[in-house]
């Protein structure tokens, strides 16, 4: 019996020991604390931020007042910051940071609110908080909460073949042609999401997540139209609303061959062209890159300027003056630019 009674004294010492201890010149009186809170509010911040964490230091009756507070993070038992107030009112009482916190920490007490604000945050941050507030008379009173520290991506930038890039050109892509372009994010806790938008349209939201602390999601675009020629198309990281995201920013260079419509002038009705009358047509041209030449044909025939038949093209425009019978037909224009060449549609000119 005497060595088991001498067992438990020092186990009990043991234990006493490393409770009460990592506080300077101060000896708590001892507490037992039942882990039976269940549920608590999670605070979120990002690397280099700060969190703000609140502690109610109320006493239970208007004849007690606060003695000791200490935070304490995770399973240590020793407290991370702390608050000696045994000999002097709450307010002016003696702050203690532990070389966890140092000088990143201060907690600030008011009438009628108190919280522990750590600037900047670190990563190693995270983890179960617990503010214990000892009174003179009254219990003592434990609360836990829970800080999630965000660590933002490192890097982003998009991959294709073996070529890196991040804000850029890309191309020129010919129109029909696929193109397949990888966006990777790298690091982030928690894992970033990886998106593709194009302005404020999602394309593209499914990403895997590797081992490495990466995340890519690849788009895949299998055929090219012009539509998206000059079209700006953005992939995002981001694992937290708490700050801007990573983004890297592609602008598409399609080439594509051109497209052209043929309209008569405004003030030009083609059923009451009489004689005599001035006639203009416009050769309306959509290319990337830009077109070589504008040809004009009638009745499919090369049709050149020849002002002293009536005929002048100047570019884009064909006018023809004082028309008469001879300039009956069908009249198209076309043009070609290194993709290919295009037409536009036929219009007949009937004079009267």
């Amino acid at each position: 019996m005497r060595v088991f009674g001498a067992f438990l004294c020092y186990c009990f010492g043991v234990v006493f020991q490393h409770v009460f201890s990592g506080v300077p010149g101060i000896k708590l009186k001892p507490v037992q604390f039942y882990d039976d809170q269940t549920e608590y509010f999670e605070y979120n911040s990002v690397v280099g931020d700060k969190v703000v964490l609140p502690c109610n230091i109320t006493p239970p009756s208007f004849d007690d007042s606060v003695a000791l507070i200490l935070w304490y993070i995770g399973d240590s038992g020793n407290p991370i910051y702390s608050v000696d107030a045994r000999n002097e009112p709450v307010q002016e009482g003696k702050h203690f940071s532990s070389d966890i916190l140092g000088s990143r920490a201060k907690f600030n007490i008011s009438l009628r609110s108190a919280f522990l604000v750590i600037e900047p945050v670190k990563a190693d941050d995270s983890g179960e908080y617990r503010c214990r507030v000892d009174f003179r008379r009254g219990r003592t009173q434990n609360r836990k909460l829970k800080v999630n520290v965000i660590v933002p991506p490192k890097e982003i930038y998009v991959q294709t073949g073996d070529k890196k890039f991040q804000d850029t050109v890309f191309g020129p892509i010919n129109e029909g042609s696929s193109i397949n372009l990888t966006c990777i994010a790298v690091g982030g806790n928690p894992s970033p999401s990886v998106k593709w938008w194009r302005e404020e349209a999602l394309m593209d939201d499914s990403y895997t997540i590797l081992k490495d602390r990466a995340v890519f999601n690849s788009l895949e675009i299998r055929a090219v139209d012009r539509t998206l020629s000059k079209a700006t198309i953005t992939c995002q990281a981001m694992n937290t609303n708490l700050t801007m995201p990573k983004s890297v920013t592609i602008k598409l260079d399609v080439n594509y061959q051109p497209k052209l419509s043929l309209v008569l002038g405004a003030s030009v009705q083609d059923e009451q062209i009489r004689e005599g009358h001035d006639v203009y047509f416009e050769c309306n041209i959509n290319a990337n890159p830009q077109i070589r030449e504008v040809e004009w044909l009638l009745d499919d025939e090369r049709l050149f300027s020849d002002p002293s038949r009536g005929i002048v093209i100047i570019g884009k425009s064909l006018r023809l003056q004082n028309v008469g019978k001879q300039h009956r037909g069908t009249y198209q224009c076309q043009a070609d630019n290194v993709v290919g060449r295009g037409q536009s549609e036929k219009v007949p000119l009937n004079v009267q």
